[in-house]
């Protein structure tokens, strides 16, 4: 990597607040092949991946285990090299240039701090490894610290330091060498739940005042959600639906993301009538008027009706369109979950918050349902 060290970069980057200099990155068809166990086979673990990722957003690479995140992001980093296919930063092709030269900073899940080393000199190995100037140094790594908050314990050990702080030196050391990218493998992992929500918080806000483009591996749906302007769903290898966080949860592509992102009911119909991008699909004797997603759709043909629990109106028997039962029921404090079995034998998830409620139902009570058609998609049955 090209060493830089003059006062001018230092303030347009750390020091000057959504100034930004993210590099945009695009995967192009890339393919990584692995030998199964016993040289019998192969299998791939990224199959055919293609994404633009524009510069200074955060873009999330969620799945499940196995789905092919993390293997992207090492192809991504350069710690892993793709069987076929090739990345670009900006309008450089760095499919094999070594990882040290990519312009690229990783935080890993397990920190991957140094034990004998203060916080100060954790953040400023870097510097010293691209040999940048002792005055220039002192100040980067000092606006490192200041801006996550770590000025206070320049000259503690790591061992000295709570969970959340290690994180945040782990990411004081990357932005310190002025990334054009921020990788984040699964960085919030080791974190306990609570802690895991500050600093999902926090590496958004650091993410945003830099302006660099950071790629994120997740298999926290609510993390992706929280902190992403793009979200990239994967599942075998490829790539189900990448979009901004309302379209991945209100619009999704498939009946994977519908059901991986958040809850979701599915209650098999039948396409009646197509309207340009709406259908209305008729499910139990009702016909819903819903989105025909990618137009994927066609006339008489079977449909899933996708409906989030909070899509769901309860009523007392004979008040809404369809009749069901309570089977489950979980209290969670500001909101009840519900399960209802409709007449017929269909499941649907329901969120109801309890706040100003007159009437809510109890477990194995009859209940009436409605949907709310402007929360409902329609995806192939």
């Amino acid at each position: 990597m090209a060493v830089e060290s003059s006062t001018k970069k230092t303030n347009n980057f750390l020091g000057g607040k959504g100034a930004g200099r993210g590099g945009s990155l695009r995967l192009q068809s890339l393919t990584k092949i692995f030998e199964t166990h016993g040289g019998g086979g192969q299998v791939a673990a990224v199959d055919g991946v293609s994404l633009d990722i524009p510069p200074n957003q955060m873009v999330t690479l969620l799945g499940p285990s196995g789905c092919g995140k993390t293997t992207t992001l090492r192809i991504i980093a350069g710690f892993e090299q793709a069987s076929s296919g090739k990345v670009w930063l900006e309008d450089k092709d760095i499919t094999n240039q070594p990882a040290n030269r990519r312009e690229m900073a990783m935080v890993f899940q397990s920190y991957a701090l140094f034990p004998h080393m203060s916080v100060f000199e954790n953040i400023a190995y870097g510097l010293k490894v691209q040999k940048t100037n002792r005055e220039d140094l002192k100040a980067r790594v000092a606006q490192a610290m200041k801006l996550t908050e770590l000025t206070q314990y320049a000259n503690r050990q790591p061992n000295q330091l709570s969970g959340g702080q290690q994180q945040r030196v782990a990411l004081a050391r990357a932005i310190v060498i002025e990334p054009k990218v921020l990788l984040f493998d699964e960085p919030l992992s080791n974190l306990d739940a609570k802690l895991r929500e500050q600093m999902r918080v926090e590496l958004r806000r650091i993410q945003q005042e830099l302006g660099v483009t950071g790629v994120y591996v997740t298999h926290d749906q609510a993390e992706a959600m929280t902190i992403s302007d793009l979200v990239v769903v994967m599942n075998k290898g490829r790539i189900e639906q990448a979009a901004a966080p309302r379209e991945i949860y209100q619009r999704p592509a498939s009946r994977f993301v519908a059901a991986f992102i958040g809850k979701a009911s599915f209650l098999p119909g039948k396409v009646r009538e197509v309207q340009e991008n709406m259908v209305v699909v008729e499910v139990l004797g009702q016909s819903w008027r819903v989105f025909n997603l990618g137009g994927q759709l066609q006339q008489d043909q079977d449909a899933d009706l996708v409906i989030r629990p909070e899509g769901v109106i309860l009523g007392h028997p004979g008040e809404q369109p369809l009749e069901g039962r309570i089977t489950l029921l979980s209290y969670l404090g500001p909101v009840i979950e519900y399960e209802i079995t409709l007449n017929g034998g269909a499941a649907l998830a329901v969120t109801v918050s309890v706040l100003g409620q007159e009437w809510l139902p109890g477990l194995g009570e009859a209940v009436s349902v409605g949907l709310v058609e402007t929360a409902l998609a329609a995806l192939p049955g």
